[in-house]
């Protein structure tokens, strides 16, 4: 795999910098390292590409190396983009510790580890017991040691607040029968690991309300989070470069594999949170969204109503 040549890379930076200087009237003995250096060390803050270039290439090295597959099988789980990238790097460490020592200079692993080294990063080898294989494995089985259930309807909450300017995020799911729909099951209340944002908290949500039936169990889920929705029915199976953008990458991973081995049906609705709180407006992401209760988003007339079962199981999981 060849990489960018640098001399490219730095012959642009050369020339936004020319361009930098004349918009900025600057002097022409400005130094280089000025342009780069951040405002409070009073430079200029910008980027350089050559530097930029670097850095997404070791950050999409690593999500090759540790992308996988949740269609797949237990114990092949690795894509195949994970496996071209690891057999090029097989290649790469197989050349340059051969008594041979061939050269693999202008390749992208050759670049790619003399990155690493300049910026102290090592790449290991994932343990076992933190593989997505592994992880899979771990939920199906805890799942099939659960009872199944009748119809069950599953409330799910994720929210994030800022305490002291730190962001923190947790989630809440609530389970009742759906023909006891005022006595709840189960409750879970917890913080979210990892990065604290309120999709990965509603998206954690949803893992738990799978993780806490057996596959065999008819289940309906409330969710207040439109996007999470729209992504429970969305395939990137085998889209690894749709799939490395996407948030909660890992989670998703998960809740895909959940959804695949359950042999009990499955649906996912929306409902409106805090509905005694003033009418959420219209959006077009709406597309003129139905509440589970029967009302439609936006409308101004026939607002929810909060005592409705749907809500008040929504209140309880928030």
């Amino acid at each position: 795999m060849a990489s960018i040549p640098k001399n490219l890379l730095r012959r642009i930076d050369s020339s936004l910098r020319r361009v930098v200087r004349r918009a900025g009237n600057l002097p022409s003995w400005m130094p280089r390292h000025a342009f780069y250096l951040a405002q409070k060390d009073l430079g200029l803050g910008l980027l350089s590409l050559e530097d930029a270039a670097r850095l997404d290439a070791i950050k999409i090295d690593y999500q090759c190396l540790t992308d996988s597959n949740p269609s797949l099988p237990f114990n092949h789980t690795h894509s195949l983009t994970q496996r071209i990238v690891e057999a090029d790097w097989d290649r790469h460490h197989l050349a340059t510790t051969s008594r041979e020592r061939a050269s693999t200079k202008g390749t992208l692993c050759h670049d790619l580890s003399k990155a690493r080294k300049e910026l102290n990063i090592s790449v290991d080898k994932t343990p076992i017991e933190h593989s997505l294989t592994w992880i899979l494995r771990r939920d199906a089985e805890r799942m099939k040691d659960l009872t199944p259930l009748p119809h069950t309807h599953v409330y799910t909450d994720g929210s994030q607040a800022d305490e002291n300017n730190i962001p923190t995020a947790g989630y809440g799911v609530a389970t009742f029968l759906a023909t006891s729909p005022s006595q709840p099951i189960a409750l879970v209340a917890e913080r979210l690991p990892g990065d604290q944002c309120n999709f990965s908290a509603e998206s954690r949500a949803i893992l738990q309300g799978l993780l806490m039936h057996h596959p065999n169990t008819p289940l309906t889920f409330f969710v207040d989070n439109h996007p999470a929705i729209l992504r429970t029915s969305q395939d990137d199976c085998n889209s690894p470069r749709l799939r490395s953008t996407r948030p909660a990458r890992a989670i998703w991973n998960r809740i895909a594999a959940c959804l695949r081995d359950r042999t009990g049906s499955t649906k996912f609705l929306w409902v409106h949170s805090h509905p005694t709180e003033s009418p959420r407006p219209r959006k077009e992401s709406d597309g003129g969204l139905v509440c589970a209760c029967g009302q439609t988003a936006g409308a101004e007339k026939n607002q929810c109503d909060p005592s409705h079962i749907h809500h008040r199981g929504n209140d309880i999981a928030d």
